[in-house]
């Protein structure tokens, strides 16, 4: 049984990878993007960032700055439409409840466009799926990590940039958003090789054990990202049909296995956090 599982799983990460780089390369994404040393419609403080990050990326990446943030864009896409493919795959036969991250669009909604890439960059194995993205660009070898994050960041600070010169406040500060979680993610690779030094030369033990701590949250949560979907899937249904339950515990017999591949206990704590919300005036 585990190894039909294991081998189910090994399928559809190879599957849901050849699946994510055609997707990508029908786009037709560019294979230049050249951020301004300057953005007209940023604050402040924005700007300060996205020069800072600029001036980090040219000292290393030279002309090839605008290669690496249209990479950087590839590479997120192709994260997300990875992580929607492997979704589709393994959903069980007729559930149908996960189906919003089926799209790379959908998949980036519930767990945001920046995190779905870091969480692709930090596999210990990269997926060959990435190496057509090379395409266009004087890279040989897909980008490091690091590079990619703030590549990102820069596209972000770009599309926040041309959102506020359009007076689409929401959707700049949705863009600033993504910016900053990529410059985020960054600190805390930084923190993490730091720590380890710090570790190895026995000057501050607790560094790693810090910084491996937050490693490992991080990838909780990203094991939890269809846990998070399906629990908004509940609460949907809950908001339209619990009125009609005779109880809570019946509620979540109706729904257990059949709206969500979840066990009835968890669906019922499910249930108890949406009446506790409600309770409260979370919409």
């Amino acid at each position: 049984m585990a190894e039909n599982i294991l081998l189910k799983i090994a399928v559809a990460h190879d599957e849901a990878a050849k699946l994510a780089t055609a997707a990508v390369l029908a786009m037709r994404l560019p294979t230049e993007i050249e951020p301004p040393s300057k953005f007209d419609f940023l604050g402040p403080r924005a700007n300060r960032q996205a020069s800072k990050v600029r001036e980090r990326l040219v000292e290393g990446h030279g002309a090839n700055l605008s290669f690496l943030v249209a990479l950087a864009l590839r590479e997120m896409w192709f994260a997300c439409w990875n992580a929607a493919y492997y979704m589709k795959r393994m959903a069980d036969a007729g559930q149908r409840s996960a189906e919003k991250l089926w799209t790379a669009e959908g998949y980036a909604k519930a767990d945001g466009w920046t995190y779905t890439l870091f969480n692709e960059l930090s596999n210990i194995k990269p997926s060959p799926g990435r190496l057509p993205l090379l395409d266009g660009t004087p890279y040989k070898t897909p980008q490091n990590q690091t590079d990619l994050l703030l590549g990102i960041s820069m596209y972000w600070f770009l599309k926040a940039d041309e959102a506020n010169q359009r007076k689409n406040s929401l959707e700049a500060s949705d863009c600033l958003d993504e910016a900053y979680e990529a410059l985020k993610l960054t600190n805390g690779i930084y923190m993490w090789d730091e720590g380890f030094k710090l570790g190895k030369e026995e000057v501050i033990t607790d560094a790693t054990d810090i910084a491996r701590s937050n490693l490992a949250r991080s990838a909780a949560n990203a094991r939890h990202a269809e846990n998070r979907a399906l629990k908004l899937d509940v609460f949907a249904w809950c908001d339209e049909n619990m009125v009609k339950a005779p109880s809570m515990d019946a509620a979540a017999s109706q729904i257990a296995g059949t709206l969500v591949p979840v066990a009835w206990r968890t669906v019922r704590d499910w249930m108890t956090e949406w009446k506790r919300l409600r309770s409260a005036g979370t919409p």
